[in-house]
């Protein structure tokens, strides 16, 4: 998306639905087994549109819904607590500058990603999601 632009539910249906589902399901669920994942997404009027909301459900992908989102959880996502620090660190020693570098960067190493590092990133998610229920906290530590 270039910078400054709005993500409408269009966009995000054959954007990000669709490239999750071609892409994304089946490297986390070989065989495809979507009762098993509830995507966890923010907020965003593009994500919760109708639009949105009744095309994910068409495709069975079952997303949290506003009331099971934990409020100000900074560390609630995966992509937020884990893996987007495992990437700036990656493309952080090779020194790129122009932003299409950068971008390239980013892309080259989340594709190089293994797999493992993932699954654990989502194995810590129910615990992270508990610790800052009940503890009321914003901001979890690493945990192991």
């Amino acid at each position: 998306i270039e910078h400054g632009s709005t993500i409408t539910s269009r966009y995000y249906i054959e954007h990000i639905i669709e490239l999750f589902i071609k892409y994304v399901i089946p490297r986390l669920f070989p065989g495809d087994t979507r009762k098993k994942m509830i995507l966890h997404q923010d907020s965003a009027p593009g994500h919760t549109a109708k639009g949105a909301v009744s095309n994910m459900k068409e495709k069975k992908i079952q997303a949290m819904t506003l009331a099971e989102w934990l409020p100000k959880s900074l560390d609630a996502a995966p992509m937020d607590y884990s893996i987007w620090d495992i990437l700036k660190e990656r493309v952080r020693k090779h020194k790129v500058s122009p932003l299409n570098e950068l971008k390239n960067a980013i892309k080259q190493k989340w594709e190089k990603l293994e797999q493992d590092i993932i699954d654990h990133a989502l194995k810590n998610w129910p615990k992270r999601g508990r610790l800052i229920y009940y503890t009321h906290e914003s901001h979890i530590k690493h945990l192991s």
